[in-house]
Order: C-alpha cells, then structure tokens, then sequence
C-alpha cells in the first residue's frame, strides 16, 4: 500500500507490502536496497526497501537491524534502549495483528514518559508519518508482516 509522498528532511514511510517497508531517505543519504522511481519526469533515487525490524524516530535516526524479527523475540532489554529516544511517543507496529506485549517487557519505556501505542505494523507505519508531519518527536519501532497488507 502507497502511503505519504512527501519528505521534508527527515525519514518517511512510503509502502509497505511483502517484500517489506519502503522508506523515503532524507537527502544525501544513500540507499541500501533502492527503489528507483519516477516522478513527473524526474529519477527519485531516495527509497529504500527494509525487509525486516527496523527502528526509525524523529528527526533523524534509522536503524535497519533493530533486534527483534518476531513479537515472540521482543524483551525488556529491547525497550530499554527505546526509553533513550528523546520522543514523546513510541509507536510498536507487532506485525500482521495488533498484540501488546507484557507491562513487565515494556515497563522502561512506561518509566522513561514516553506514551506506548501498540498498532500493526501498517497502523504504526501510517501513524508515524502523521505524527512526524506535526513536528512532534515520534519513533516507531516495526516488526516485519508476513505479508502484503
């Protein structure tokens, strides 16, 4: 599914489907798995397919081998590293389904301030572009999907 087309600096969420989610690089940084596109005459080169867990916050931080591949894989230690995002809000895409992990798990984050919202992974990829478009610090830690959404 084709989400946002605009990227004004900073990491945005374009599609996602099986072969993964397509991200829209801010300029100068290089793709690692490129997507080429053309729009309205013009070569955008900027798109990057990330075919498993990714971690990508606001203004602009991208980690393309966030740990865990499969919501069974997440642990505390996972969402101890996020509560050192400076965000106001942490958005978990838990793959093909909405599935909210133990407090226990994600207690840091909770401990840190930062609001929890947990989403499937295409909720949390169209959240996270509206969040970002206002401006507000956001992360969105994804989970791989199984398949097209």
């Amino acid at each position: 599914m084709q989400l946002s087309l605009d990227n004004h600096g900073w990491y945005t969420i374009r599609a996602y489907g099986p072969e993964g989610v397509t991200i829209a690089l801010p300029p100068g940084e290089r793709a690692e798995n490129p997507v080429i596109e053309e729009e309205n005459g013009f070569r955008n080169e900027r798109l990057d397919v990330i075919p498993g867990s990714f971690l990508v916050a606001t203004p602009g931080h991208l980690d393309r081998g966030w740990p865990p591949q499969t919501f069974e894989e997440l642990e505390r230690s996972h969402f101890e590293a996020l509560a050192e995002l400076n965000v106001e809000v942490l958005l978990l895409g838990t793959g093909d389904r909405i599935r909210f992990p133990h407090p226990q798990v994600t207690a840091p984050v909770n401990e840190a301030g930062i609001g929890l919202e947990c989403l499937d992974t295409p909720g949390a990829c169209r959240t996270f572009n509206v969040i970002a478009a206002e401006g507000r610090p956001v992360a969105a830690a994804i989970l791989a999907t199984s398949g097209a959404t």
